[in-house]
């Protein structure tokens, strides 16, 4: 690319029109190879690399609006393709811990840090999972040889001591004297597992020529 003339080529007053001409026609060579022949700010912007940039400051560090926002550079903003990778970590980059959310990090002291904690059937339970409800049904059936008990009255007797059954409590009848009973002395009490009737004495009887 050609000098630029000096300037006193221009504004010495012994400079000659020769060398006035001369001079003129290096600064026609040196703006031309510097913005381009044709005169339009295409070529122009062209020549000096800038593209569709209004100057040549464009780019980080140089301050343009386009490269800032808020006074921060672009650069300083993550990428869609860091955002994306970082949104689609599993590897726990934050460090989150169990107990700053209030996840449930142990059942009965047992953990199992990113696994399962199976829940075992016992005897006479049985345990049905359903994934697709999120449920665990737990279920309690009756032993091999068990039965459902009941009560009954039997004999020929007028009692009947055995009520209900309400669950799994059998209910009886209690035994109780009437007023006659009680009006003649009888009483009833309990001993162990014997419910004990007691009758009073009978009045001595005296024979006629008795002593």
């Amino acid at each position: 690319m050609p000098t630029l003339p000096p300037a006193g080529n221009f504004t010495d007053p012994t400079v000659t029109e020769g060398a006035f001409k001369a001079a003129l026609t290096g600064l026609l060579t040196y703006l031309s190879g510097l913005l381009g022949s044709d005169g339009t700010a295409v070529t122009a912007r062209g020549n000096l690399g800038l593209g569709n940039a209004a100057t040549a400051t464009q780019g980080a560090g140089n301050g343009l609006d386009a490269d800032t926002l808020d006074g921060q550079h672009a650069s300083a903003f993550v990428t869609l393709a860091q955002h994306n990778g970082h949104s689609g970590a599993t590897n726990n980059p934050h460090a989150t811990t169990a107990l700053q959310v209030g996840a449930l990090a142990s059942i009965n002291n047992i953990t199992n840090a990113g696994g399962n904690i199976e829940i075992a059937a016992g005897s006479s339970v049985s345990i049905a999972s359903d994934p697709a409800g999120k449920r665990i049904t737990i279920s309690a059936t009756i032993p091999s040889g068990g039965e459902v008990n009941t009560g009954a009255n039997v004999g020929t007797g007028p009692g009947a001591f055995f009520a209900s059954k309400s669950g799994v409590a059998l209910n009886f009848r209690t035994l109780k004297l009437g007023p006659t009973a009680l009006s003649l002395g009888y009483s009833l009490s309990v001993s162990g597992n014997d419910v004990i009737l007691d009758v009073p004495a009978p009045p001595p009887v005296f024979e006629p020529g008795g002593n």
